[in-house]
Protein backbone atom coordinates (compact mmCIF):
# COMPACT_ATOMS: atom_id res chain seq x y z
CA UNK A 1 0.00 0.00 0.00
CA UNK A 2 3.19 2.14 0.96
CA UNK A 3 4.52 1.67 -2.08
CA UNK A 4 1.48 2.25 -4.14
CA UNK A 5 0.48 5.74 -2.22
CA UNK A 6 4.46 6.78 -3.01
CA UNK A 7 4.21 6.21 -6.89
CA UNK A 8 1.24 8.37 -7.03
CA UNK A 9 2.97 11.34 -5.23
CA UNK A 10 5.58 10.88 -7.33
CA UNK A 11 3.85 10.55 -10.62
CA UNK A 12 1.21 13.50 -9.27
CA UNK A 13 4.69 16.01 -8.96
CA UNK A 14 5.42 15.23 -12.19
CA UNK A 15 2.12 15.62 -14.10
CA UNK A 16 1.66 19.25 -12.02
CA UNK A 17 4.59 20.53 -14.00
CA UNK A 18 3.14 22.92 -16.76
CA UNK A 19 -0.48 22.32 -15.40
CA UNK A 20 -3.05 25.23 -14.44
CA UNK A 21 -5.12 25.69 -11.46
CA UNK A 22 -7.88 23.79 -12.52
CA UNK A 23 -6.21 20.93 -14.48
CA UNK A 24 -4.27 20.19 -10.98
CA UNK A 25 -7.38 20.30 -8.69
CA UNK A 26 -8.92 17.67 -11.29
CA UNK A 27 -5.92 15.52 -10.31
CA UNK A 28 -5.95 16.07 -7.07
CA UNK A 29 -9.64 14.90 -6.84
CA UNK A 30 -8.67 12.06 -8.95
CA UNK A 31 -6.42 10.55 -6.40
CA UNK A 32 -7.99 11.39 -3.87
CA UNK A 33 -10.80 9.15 -5.24
CA UNK A 34 -8.22 6.72 -5.34
CA UNK A 35 -7.26 6.73 -2.62
CA UNK A 36 -10.74 6.51 -0.46
CA UNK A 37 -11.89 3.53 -2.14
CA UNK A 38 -15.60 4.99 -2.72
CA UNK A 39 -16.96 1.58 -3.89
CA UNK A 40 -15.89 0.15 -0.20
CA UNK A 41 -18.15 3.04 1.46
CA UNK A 42 -20.78 2.51 -0.76
CA UNK A 43 -20.54 -1.43 0.56
CA UNK A 44 -20.19 -0.08 3.91
CA UNK A 45 -23.16 2.27 3.71
CA UNK A 46 -25.35 -0.70 2.05
CA UNK A 47 -24.39 -3.19 5.24
CA UNK A 48 -25.36 -0.16 7.82
CA UNK A 49 -28.80 0.10 5.88
CA UNK A 50 -29.19 -3.47 5.63
CA UNK A 51 -28.40 -3.87 9.38
CA UNK A 52 -30.90 -1.37 10.51
CA UNK A 53 -33.72 -1.81 7.80
CA UNK A 54 -33.45 -5.35 10.06
CA UNK A 55 -34.09 -3.68 13.11
CA UNK A 56 -36.88 -1.52 11.67
CA UNK A 57 -38.38 -4.89 11.05
CA UNK A 58 -38.14 -6.27 13.92
CA UNK A 59 -39.69 -3.16 15.23
CA UNK A 60 -42.63 -3.14 13.23
CA UNK A 61 -43.33 -6.92 12.96
CA UNK A 62 -42.17 -8.88 15.62
CA UNK A 63 -42.37 -6.38 18.81
CA UNK A 64 -45.10 -4.19 17.72
CA UNK A 65 -46.46 -2.48 20.84
CA UNK A 66 -50.19 -2.42 19.83
CA UNK A 67 -51.27 -4.16 17.06
CA UNK A 68 -49.53 -6.00 13.85
CA UNK A 69 -49.26 -2.88 10.98
CA UNK A 70 -51.87 -2.46 8.03
CA UNK A 71 -49.35 -2.46 5.21
CA UNK A 72 -46.13 -3.07 4.61
CA UNK A 73 -43.22 -1.08 3.58
CA UNK A 74 -41.48 -2.27 0.77
CA UNK A 75 -38.49 -0.47 1.14
CA UNK A 76 -37.71 -3.14 4.02
CA UNK A 77 -37.18 -5.85 0.35
CA UNK A 78 -35.45 -3.19 -1.09
CA UNK A 79 -32.59 -2.78 1.51
CA UNK A 80 -33.01 -6.40 2.38
CA UNK A 81 -32.00 -7.68 -1.79
CA UNK A 82 -28.92 -6.70 -1.61
CA UNK A 83 -27.47 -8.97 0.65
CA UNK A 84 -30.46 -11.48 1.05
CA UNK A 85 -31.28 -12.82 -3.08
CA UNK A 86 -34.40 -14.78 -1.62
CA UNK A 87 -35.93 -11.59 -1.40
CA UNK A 88 -36.34 -11.00 -4.93
CA UNK A 89 -40.00 -12.37 -4.50
CA UNK A 90 -41.67 -9.22 -4.32
CA UNK A 91 -41.12 -8.11 -7.60
CA UNK A 92 -43.01 -10.98 -9.33
CA UNK A 93 -46.17 -9.07 -8.52
CA UNK A 94 -45.16 -5.96 -10.29
CA UNK A 95 -43.91 -7.41 -13.19
CA UNK A 96 -46.98 -9.65 -13.50
CA UNK A 97 -49.35 -6.31 -13.32
CA UNK A 98 -46.92 -4.40 -15.53
CA UNK A 99 -46.77 -6.63 -18.52
CA UNK A 100 -50.49 -6.23 -18.86
CA UNK A 101 -49.64 -2.12 -19.25
CA UNK A 102 -49.63 0.37 -22.39
CA UNK A 103 -48.34 3.55 -22.86
CA UNK A 104 -50.50 6.23 -21.44
CA UNK A 105 -52.54 3.09 -19.95
CA UNK A 106 -55.48 3.95 -16.94
CA UNK A 107 -54.55 2.13 -13.84
CA UNK A 108 -56.72 0.96 -10.63
CA UNK A 109 -54.53 0.04 -7.97
CA UNK A 110 -57.00 -1.46 -5.72
CA UNK A 111 -55.87 -1.71 -1.96
CA UNK A 112 -51.99 0.15 -3.23
CA UNK A 113 -50.44 -0.09 0.44
CA UNK A 114 -47.57 2.12 0.85
CA UNK A 115 -47.63 2.58 -3.15
CA UNK A 116 -44.48 1.01 -3.87
CA UNK A 117 -45.53 -0.62 -6.27
CA UNK A 118 -47.64 2.51 -8.38
CA UNK A 119 -44.24 4.02 -8.13
CA UNK A 120 -41.78 1.43 -9.14
CA UNK A 121 -43.24 -0.39 -11.71
CA UNK A 122 -46.33 0.89 -13.08
CA UNK A 123 -45.75 5.34 -13.06
CA UNK A 124 -43.07 5.06 -15.53
CA UNK A 125 -45.82 3.22 -18.39
CA UNK A 126 -48.99 4.50 -17.28
CA UNK A 127 -50.84 7.63 -18.12
CA UNK A 128 -52.93 8.05 -15.01
CA UNK A 129 -52.78 5.77 -11.55
CA UNK A 130 -55.63 5.48 -9.39
CA UNK A 131 -54.08 4.06 -5.97
CA UNK A 132 -56.69 3.94 -3.54
CA UNK A 133 -56.15 2.14 0.20
CA UNK A 134 -58.91 2.83 3.16
CA UNK A 135 -55.93 3.02 5.63
CA UNK A 136 -55.31 6.95 6.00
CA UNK A 137 -51.27 5.90 7.58
CA UNK A 138 -50.35 3.80 4.30
CA UNK A 139 -52.04 7.08 2.10
CA UNK A 140 -50.20 9.55 3.36
CA UNK A 141 -46.86 7.36 4.00
CA UNK A 142 -47.23 6.76 -0.08
CA UNK A 143 -47.37 10.66 -0.48
CA UNK A 144 -44.71 10.99 1.65
CA UNK A 145 -42.33 8.23 -0.04
CA UNK A 146 -43.55 7.27 -4.07
CA UNK A 147 -45.25 10.41 -4.66
CA UNK A 148 -45.30 10.88 -8.67
CA UNK A 149 -48.12 13.54 -10.58
CA UNK A 150 -49.35 10.74 -12.51
CA UNK A 151 -50.31 8.40 -9.25
CA UNK A 152 -53.69 9.92 -7.44
CA UNK A 153 -53.21 8.22 -3.92
CA UNK A 154 -56.53 8.75 -2.52
CA UNK A 155 -57.91 7.15 0.88
CA UNK A 156 -60.85 5.26 -0.08
CA UNK A 157 -62.93 2.59 1.22
CA UNK A 158 -62.56 -0.54 -1.22
CA UNK A 159 -65.90 -1.91 -0.19
CA UNK A 160 -68.37 0.93 0.47
CA UNK A 161 -66.43 3.95 -1.23
CA UNK A 162 -66.55 5.10 -5.01
CA UNK A 163 -63.66 4.06 -7.17
CA UNK A 164 -62.72 7.30 -8.68
CA UNK A 165 -63.90 6.60 -12.32
CA UNK A 166 -64.80 4.20 -14.06
CA UNK A 167 -62.66 3.13 -17.67
CA UNK A 168 -59.89 2.21 -16.50
CA UNK A 169 -57.73 0.21 -19.08
CA UNK A 170 -55.52 -2.14 -15.81
CA UNK A 171 -57.25 -3.32 -12.78
CA UNK A 172 -54.53 -4.49 -9.88
CA UNK A 173 -55.01 -6.04 -6.81
CA UNK A 174 -52.33 -7.37 -5.40
CA UNK A 175 -52.63 -9.56 -1.63
CA UNK A 176 -55.90 -7.85 -1.41
CA UNK A 177 -58.69 -10.35 -1.24
CA UNK A 178 -57.70 -12.09 1.44
CA UNK A 179 -58.45 -9.17 3.27
CA UNK A 180 -62.25 -9.39 2.66
CA UNK A 181 -65.19 -11.81 3.53
CA UNK A 182 -66.45 -13.84 0.69
CA UNK A 183 -69.79 -11.86 -0.38
CA UNK A 184 -67.53 -8.78 0.04
CA UNK A 185 -65.32 -10.20 -2.61
CA UNK A 186 -67.82 -10.59 -5.05
CA UNK A 187 -69.22 -6.61 -4.11
CA UNK A 188 -65.55 -5.46 -4.91
CA UNK A 189 -65.72 -7.84 -8.16
CA UNK A 190 -68.93 -6.23 -9.02
CA UNK A 191 -67.99 -3.12 -8.92
CA UNK A 192 -64.66 -3.77 -10.44
CA UNK A 193 -67.06 -4.84 -13.64
CA UNK A 194 -68.67 -1.90 -13.54
CA UNK A 195 -64.97 0.76 -13.65
CA UNK A 196 -63.95 -1.78 -16.20
CA UNK A 197 -64.00 -1.33 -20.81
CA UNK A 198 -64.75 -4.72 -22.46
CA UNK A 199 -61.04 -4.32 -23.00
CA UNK A 200 -60.37 -4.15 -19.18
CA UNK A 201 -57.64 -6.42 -17.77
CA UNK A 202 -57.64 -7.31 -14.07
CA UNK A 203 -55.04 -8.86 -12.48
CA UNK A 204 -53.02 -9.62 -9.37
CA UNK A 205 -52.30 -11.98 -6.22
CA UNK A 206 -52.83 -14.10 -2.84
CA UNK A 207 -50.84 -16.48 -1.17
CA UNK A 208 -52.17 -20.01 -0.68
CA UNK A 209 -53.80 -20.77 2.36
CA UNK A 210 -51.91 -19.84 5.48
CA UNK A 211 -53.47 -19.53 8.31
CA UNK A 212 -52.45 -15.44 8.31
CA UNK A 213 -54.37 -14.03 11.45
CA UNK A 214 -55.62 -11.17 9.17
CA UNK A 215 -57.44 -13.23 6.58
CA UNK A 216 -61.19 -13.53 5.93
CA UNK A 217 -61.10 -15.75 3.00
CA UNK A 218 -58.53 -18.03 1.96
CA UNK A 219 -57.88 -20.47 -1.07
CA UNK A 220 -56.08 -23.61 -1.17
CA UNK A 221 -57.00 -24.65 -4.52
CA UNK A 222 -56.89 -22.74 -7.99
CA UNK A 223 -60.48 -24.11 -8.55
CA UNK A 224 -62.19 -22.68 -5.43
CA UNK A 225 -60.24 -19.43 -6.71
CA UNK A 226 -61.25 -19.63 -10.13
CA UNK A 227 -65.22 -20.54 -9.22
CA UNK A 228 -65.21 -16.83 -7.71
CA UNK A 229 -64.26 -14.87 -11.00
CA UNK A 230 -66.56 -16.75 -12.70
CA UNK A 231 -69.41 -14.65 -12.65
CA UNK A 232 -67.32 -11.48 -13.70
CA UNK A 233 -65.17 -12.42 -16.10
CA UNK A 234 -65.32 -14.85 -19.85
CA UNK A 235 -61.64 -15.20 -19.54
CA UNK A 236 -59.64 -16.65 -16.55
CA UNK A 237 -56.08 -17.83 -16.05
CA UNK A 238 -53.96 -18.27 -12.71
CA UNK A 239 -51.30 -19.57 -12.21
CA UNK A 240 -49.60 -21.02 -8.99
CA UNK A 241 -45.86 -19.92 -8.41
CA UNK A 242 -43.13 -20.27 -5.24
CA UNK A 243 -41.80 -17.18 -4.80
CA UNK A 244 -38.92 -17.71 -3.53
CA UNK A 245 -36.85 -20.25 -1.80
CA UNK A 246 -39.40 -21.37 0.21
CA UNK A 247 -41.70 -24.47 -1.21
CA UNK A 248 -44.38 -23.64 1.29
CA UNK A 249 -44.58 -19.64 -0.01
CA UNK A 250 -46.95 -20.73 -2.91
CA UNK A 251 -48.90 -17.80 -4.33
CA UNK A 252 -52.13 -17.36 -6.60
CA UNK A 253 -51.82 -14.95 -9.81
CA UNK A 254 -55.08 -14.37 -11.18
CA UNK A 255 -55.15 -12.79 -14.96
CA UNK A 256 -58.93 -11.53 -15.73
CA UNK A 257 -60.19 -10.27 -19.17
CA UNK A 258 -63.04 -10.01 -21.26
CA UNK A 259 -65.53 -8.91 -17.87
CA UNK A 260 -69.73 -9.56 -18.39
CA UNK A 261 -71.05 -6.04 -18.39
CA UNK A 262 -74.33 -6.84 -17.09
CA UNK A 263 -72.34 -8.61 -14.02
Amino acid sequence: MADIIFTLIVTSTNNLNGMNSKSIGKKIIGYLLVLTFPEFFIFLLQKAIFFFTKLQYAKDWKFYQKHIPSYFKHQVNLNLWRFEPSQWSFTQRGVHAREKMFKQCKVLDLCCGDGSYSFFFFSDIAGDIDAIDIESSAINYAKKNFNRSNINFQQIDVLNGQFPSNDYDVVVWNAGICYFTLNEIHSILAKIVKASKVSTIVCGMLPKANGHIDHKTEFSEMEALKNIFIPYFEKIEIRAIIDGVDDQNLNFYFTLSKPYKEA
